[in-house]
């Protein structure tokens, strides 16, 4: 039965992504609390469903980040505070999301961390020349997503074929899409209406983690 809403819920935040992104502005605040933080309820609540009796403390960090990325978002929609408030309360998540992976891991780091290692350092060299002031901040934000992609990647490898390994890793790979494409927009605009696939690639960064504590 669990599993069943857990299904309903992801399938109502995604049909209330696509009805957003489809409409031509939101006619309200309600309207847009609605279209925005409701999806992302709906997908905590994935993650809230799970049986996770093996799998406790894992469920627990997510649950905790994924509320932290939830209020984050929430501040931001509303203009509430600074933008850099958002990406403090996201840091913290990804680097829960870190702690959660990490406690289904064990051993060596894989080799392929390397690859990891030099895409982070190439994407930073790529924003160094215009974070100015911000680079010591943007450093940390971006050392707490390395960490969190790097222990999925490391449940990805110790944990092939399983569930788990493949949504976490697929939700971290989401995530730092969903960061290139506000940075891209913020430091360089490239393509300024990229920005609107932030939201979408976000939310399916957060429905993929969920789903990880079902594996």
């Amino acid at each position: 039965m669990q599993l069943y809403f857990a299904l309903a819920l992801s399938a109502a935040a995604l049909t209330a992504l696509v009805v957003r992104l489809r409409m031509p502005a939101p006619a309200s605040q309600m309207q847009l609390a609605a279209f925005h933080l409701g999806p992302f309820l709906a997908v905590w609540l994935v993650a809230l469903l799970t049986p996770a009796h093996d799998v406790t403390f894992y469920k627990g960090f997510v649950l905790v980040g994924m509320i932290l990325a939830i209020i984050g978002y929430a501040l931001h929609e509303s203009d509430f505070l600074p933008s850099y408030v958002t990406h403090a309360f996201l840091g913290i998540t990804y680097v829960l999301y870190a702690y959660a992976f990490s406690s289904q891991t064990s051993g060596w780091p894989t080799p392929w961390v390397i690859l990891l290692l030099a895409a982070a350092a190439g994407i930073y060299y790529w924003l160094y020349p215009r974070l100015y002031e911000l680079w010591i901040s943007i450093a940390i934000y971006s050392l707490f997503m390395f960490l969190a992609t790097w222990q999925s990647l490391e449940l990805f490898v110790q944990h092939p074929g399983g569930l788990m390994g493949i949504a976490a890793f697929s939700g971290m790979l989401l995530a730092l899409i969903a960061t290139l494409l506000e940075a891209q927009g913020r430091f360089h605009s490239f393509r300024p209406g990229w920005a609107s696939y932030i939201l979408p690639t976000f939310l399916l960064a957060q429905l993929a983690v969920a789903w990880s504590i079902w594996g």
